[in-house]
């Protein structure tokens, strides 16, 4: 798919430095602080994650998923409201615990400084019998870390892109200037990534394409084979869901969170994870605190769940068992 950039609303590139992060003003401050207030109702998790996502745009910060427990039996409840409890914490939350073991190196990388902002959700039944997600306790006082669009670049998140046909054709476009992607990025996504972060996902979605020496079809090919057709999808997807994997609400991956009884344990999962994805040439993103250890699998030349993710997260299971 050819996209011509003369025909995409690519702003031109403000003079200056395109590293430095900007701040989305998005709805008033106060408005939504108040929208996390004790005793606030959600109609549906899609809905507060939305006004989350505009709150963190607008405030310089980042909450993080840290501990959930998912609804059953109801499909209906399950789609509107995915949770029965959830807590939101900062980014720069929980200090990671160093064990025991004195030989254990601690992760320098860490954010971890010891923030105690929370929002914290739990299922309610309204007068009406309606189910919604109620704010049962929140802190937005952020503390041990800086406050600003400089501290909020360095998060993964905020720098993370959702590459369709279009935005691949546009990055990978000869005709297009770093600059000019930058902007159309930032615009389009409300991310502000940098020049290194632009160079690296070039380069990534390049080595995609590129076919294998004397095979120039098999790239394309292997590609067709490792998309799912809808009628395969439930068939292949539903043993890891019924093995605690899940759907990503905000993209087409799947997710599922491992803990161990120590950190070597963890380590060790990781290596052979590390080791496999080497072998196959497919990656999966993965964080990790302490013990505990998540892991997505998308795969990002086509946005989507594909037969690679499938078998890799059976390999994945089979590590952890």
């Amino acid at each position: 798919m050819e996209v011509r950039l003369d025909c995409l609303d690519i702003p031109q590139a403000a003079n200056g430095d395109e590293d430095v992060a900007t701040i989305i003003k998005v709805e008033d401050t106060a408005l939504l602080v108040h929208r996390f207030q004790k005793g606030e109702c959600y109609t549906s998790f899609e809905e507060f994650i939305g006004i989350l996502q505009h709150y963190q745009q607008q405030n310089n910060v980042f909450f993080i998923r840290d501990s959930a427990e998912r609804l059953k039996f109801d499909p209906d409840l399950i789609e509107r409201l995915v949770y029965k409890y959830c807590l939101f914490s900062c980014k720069q939350g929980r200090k990671k615990d160093r064990g025991a073991a004195p030989k254990i190196r601690p992760n320098q990388s860490s954010f971890k400084v010891g923030c105690k902002a929370f929002i914290r959700l739990g299922l309610k039944q309204q007068h009406s019998g309606e189910y919604v997600l109620e704010v049962k306790s929140s802190n937005l006082e952020h503390n041990n870390h800086p406050i600003t669009a400089e501290n909020a670049f360095k998060y993964p998140e905020n720098r993370r892109v959702q590459v369709d046909e279009k935005l691949k054709s546009v990055i990978i476009s000869p005709e297009a200037k770093p600059k000019q992607v930058l902007e159309y990025i930032k615009k389009d996504q409300a991310k502000t990534l940098s020049s290194r972060d632009l160079y690296n996902l070039k380069r990534k979605l390049q080595q995609d394409e590129k076919p294998c020496p004397g095979f120039p079809s098999q790239k394309s090919a292997a590609t067709k084979q490792n998309l799912l057709k809808p009628e395969e999808r439930m068939v292949m997807l539903e043993p890891l869901l019924h093995n605690s994997w899940s759907v990503c609400s905000e993209r087409d991956a799947i997710q599922k969170e491992f803990i161990f009884s120590n950190f070597n344990e963890a380590f060790r999962f990781i290596t052979g994870i590390g080791l496999e994805a080497n072998r196959t040439g497919h990656y999966p993103e993965w964080h990790n605190y302490n013990t505990k250890v998540g892991i997505i699998l998308q795969t990002p030349s086509v946005s989507t769940i594909t037969v690679k993710d499938i078998n890799l997260a059976h390999y994945i299971d089979s590590l952890a068992v």
